[in-house]
């Protein structure tokens, strides 16, 4: 042990203190340049390109993260924690491989594309750190902004294109104020009960709910509004109001809404995907039309089991408005002795 070994000894112990990088031989190896992510439009003519991003920065990384119901959200921009999309977007031509850039903010990234049925536009929703805006842009590569549109892409998509290709279905975040602090102290005791517990499919539950400031996070940051933007005339109408929508679809007709919207009080036991649920039809007014089913909270589903009642509540995309599901024959439990498993359902 000599005087040189004591320095390089020390060089290493100071080291430990920050952040440290790999030789440069290895950095080069975790730097090469990856394949494009790719949204390809309908008709195969257009692709919208962008850099993937593979390596959070350490903000990030230190940044907070909530364990929602089954979820684990980043609270800065309302978005899933650790996912992300890409940067330097552009509109790639595949007949002859011509490339238009579009002109959105450096620090932004594209997290998704939505085409119009003709190839000829797409929405996007472009993720900063404490947002998610929607974009409009086309294939000669205009791009622009639509203001006071903030979105909310848990649970389902945030943008969703109308039969006419004209209208778009938003998931909008609108004056929801500071988000739920933590109190100094629970407001009571965390009672555990197993009495009468039996198998069920909730083993494989993670990131559930523990409090009620969990609860109030969860509301707070999975509601959104439901809103028609016309992206001809600019116009905005709000058909939903702030709900915890799990789902909203288009019949193919567009004159009809099918939401399935979640119900309070949330449970400690499930995901949000088990959570009680009311699936509805709407006009285009948010006024109830139908009311297909009140979906209780669904916490004693047999392993690999499904919900007992409606299921899978779809548009059949060949009719103008007729809904279809499923539903158990055999308790939702595989492994009792039934004819049949299921039944398909139809409503028009």
């Amino acid at each position: 042990y000599n005087q040189e070994t004591k320095a390089q000894d020390n060089k290493m112990e100071d080291a430990t203190d920050t952040w440290q990088s790999p030789d440069e031989d290895i950095l080069k190896i975790l730097h090469a340049p990856q394949l494009p992510r790719t949204s390809v439009s309908p008709t195969k003519t257009h692709m919208v390109l962008t850099d993937p991003i593979i390596y959070p920065n350490l903000s990030e990384l230190a940044g907070p993260m909530l364990k929602l119901a089954g979820t684990r959200v980043n609270p800065k921009n309302n978005y899933y924690h650790g996912r992300h999309g890409g940067t330097s977007p552009r509109v790639l031509t595949v007949k002859d491989g011509k490339i238009v850039p579009l002109n959105i903010p450096k620090e932004a990234e594209v997290l998704s594309t939505s085409w119009t049925a003709d190839g000829q536009r797409f929405a996007l929703s472009v993720g900063f750190e404490d947002r998610i805006e929607l974009w409009m842009g086309d294939i000669k590569g205009n791009v622009e902004k639509v203001p006071d549109m903030i979105l909310n892409p848990l649970m389902d998509s945030a943008v969703k294109w109308f039969p006419d290709q004209e209208k778009i279905l938003v998931r909008r975040i609108n004056n929801r104020g500071a988000a739920p602090q933590k109190p100094s102290m629970p407001n009571g005791p965390k009672i555990l009960e197993d009495a009468g517990a039996s198998a069920r499919s909730t083993y494989e539950a993670r990131n559930l709910l523990m409090t009620a400031h969990d609860d109030d996070l969860f509301t707070y940051y999975s509601q959104s509004e439901l809103v028609i933007y016309n992206t001809k005339t600019k116009e905005k109408k709000v058909v939903g109001p702030a709900a915890s929508y799990m789902w909203a679809g288009i019949s193919p007709d567009g004159n009809y809404l099918l939401v399935e919207r979640l119900k309070q009080p949330w449970s400690h036991e499930v995901a949000w995907w088990r959570f009680a649920n009311d699936a509805e039809v709407w006009d285009l007014n948010g006024e109830l039309l139908k009311t297909i089913v009140n979906q209780p909270l669904a916490n004693q589903v047999p392993i690999q089991g499904v919900i007992t009642g409606p299921r899978s509540i779809s548009w059949q995309p060949t009719a103008p408005h007729t809904l279809f599901w499923r539903e158990a024959l055999d308790g939702g439990n595989p492994v009792a002795k039934a004819e049949f498993r299921d039944r398909l359902m139809s409503w028009e």
